[in-house]
């Protein structure tokens, strides 16, 4: 949350977050920033890793049960556990995710802006199993849901595109999750977004 303190100021096309003196530099945001799930991945093994964080839902549906990934394998991807059964472990790498059992998985945007944003979406199913019962996937605005899709059981090539346009708080969350519904097996999904910042709202002081 931005203090009242903190001087906001929108100069030629950026957001200049200023802080009172001697706390130190001021953070600059560009307006119309992209941040994108594949540009931005990188093998850091750190989390968060900037805006982005990678997850899952311990309690399926439940947002606030989210719990970061402990390992980054030798598949440069996040994934839960200890890593001895790939792919069916929840998992999250740069252009594709797999859930668990009762296991959402997830990649989470943490804005640090007020504003307006739009969400490009991008999704495929991946991978056909014999039984397989297929996969939903959704994007959720702390824990609200603004757009979900179920892929069938089928690998079929049908992509699935489009916009949202939202507004968020700073500290609020995205979430690009994929469910695996009643089995854990043939659930690996191409789930790509980027998020555009296109208008900037100066936090209300404390009191007004």
């Amino acid at each position: 949350m931005i203090k009242s303190s903190t001087l906001l100021c929108v100069l030629s096309g950026l957001l200049v977050l200023a802080g009172p003196a001697g706390a130190g530099a001021s953070q600059v945001i560009g307006l119309g920033v992209e941040y994108d799930s594949a540009a931005d991945w990188r093998e850091s093994g750190v989390q968060p890793d900037g805006a982005w964080s990678y997850g899952a839902y311990m309690l399926p549906g439940a947002w606030t049960s989210f719990t970061p990934l402990s390992g980054f394998s030798v598949y440069a991807a996040w994934i839960g556990g200890t890593g001895s059964r790939w792919g069916t472990q929840p998992s999250v790498g740069q252009f594709a995710m797999h859930p668990a059992l009762d296991t959402w998985v997830v990649r989470r945007w943490t804005s640090p802006i007020a504003g307006d944003i739009e969400i490009d979406y991008d999704v495929m199913r991946l991978e056909d199993v014999p039984g397989d019962d297929g996969q939903v996937v959704g994007i959720y605005l702390n824990g609200s849901l603004l757009w979900s899709q179920d892929l069938g059981d089928a690998a079929d090539g049908r992509q699935y595109t489009g916009t949202l346009g939202t507004s968020v708080q700073a500290g609020d969350v995205v979430d690009f999750i994929v469910d695996g519904k009643n089995d854990d097996q043939g659930d690996w999904t191409h789930f790509w977004a980027r998020i555009r910042t296109l208008h900037l709202r100066p936090a209300t002081p404390a009191g007004l």
